[in-house]
């Protein structure tokens, strides 16, 4: 990701308030965590460069799970960091700082994805470690093997991108991001139960899009 322009925003001033030290409640946060968000809502640059640190993986990744495209994810990524630094003076820890920074991210890619025609995403050149994880078919993994499991992870990730927002959103932080029921709920303020009605409506539409790509495989094998 761009670190440079993430980590090199402007001062606090107008954006994070004044620069001195606030009563902050931060009951569902950590020490550590909560002595890092009162430094960057107090407008301390290297708190902030520390916060970027450490969460950029998580936004960079459910970015991408949910648009499938590295430049528009670390597009995306940058983007729901700027919101994040912006809201930081109205967070008082009554959730997660992990849901929160979630929230505000899929909040950033649903925009995102509502001003776009729709369009089949753009694959990378090659599968990344740092993107997020999806589930494949089980095989005999042999050397000749490889190259299938990774284009069926291609071709998974693809046609998540295709999904409905509301079914893509439970996909990408359950089964990418591999949240649990509870904190997707969170996340996108909805009951378990819709998350996993959601989600299994989303999963058979991707069983569906993907059953010809799987029977053409397991034809070859």
């Amino acid at each position: 990701m761009a670190q440079a322009q993430l980590t090199s925003l402007p001062s606090a001033a107008g954006v994070l308030g004044d620069a001195s030290p606030r009563t902050t409640y931060l009951g569902q946060v950590d020490a550590a965590e909560a002595s890092l968000v009162a430094r960057c809502q107090s407008g301390d640059p290297e708190a902030w460069r520390v916060f970027v640190e450490r969460f950029q993986v998580q936004l960079y990744n459910t970015a991408y799970g949910y648009v499938q495209n590295r430049t528009e994810a670390d597009d995306l990524a940058q983007e729901a960091f700027l919101a994040v630094y912006r809201a930081l003076p109205s967070f008082r820890g009554e959730a997660r700082l992990q849901t929160w920074l979630y929230r505000i991210t899929v909040n950033v890619c649903l925009q995102a994805i509502r001003r776009r025609r729709p369009a089949t995403a753009e694959l990378p050149d090659e599968y990344e470690d740092g993107a997020a994880r999806t589930h494949t078919p089980s095989w005999q993994a042999g050397p000749e093997d490889l190259s299938l499991r990774r284009e069926a992870r291609l071709r998974v990730r693809q046609m998540v991108a295709q999904l409905p927002a509301k079914f893509r959103e439970v996909v990408v932080l359950c089964d990418l991001q591999d949240l649990p029921y509870e904190e997707t709920a969170a996340i996108l303020r909805i009951s378990i139960g819709t998350v996993r009605s959601r989600l299994h409506r989303g999963r058979n539409r991707l069983k569906e899009m993907l059953k010809d790509y799987f029977h053409e495989l397991e034809a070859a094998a």
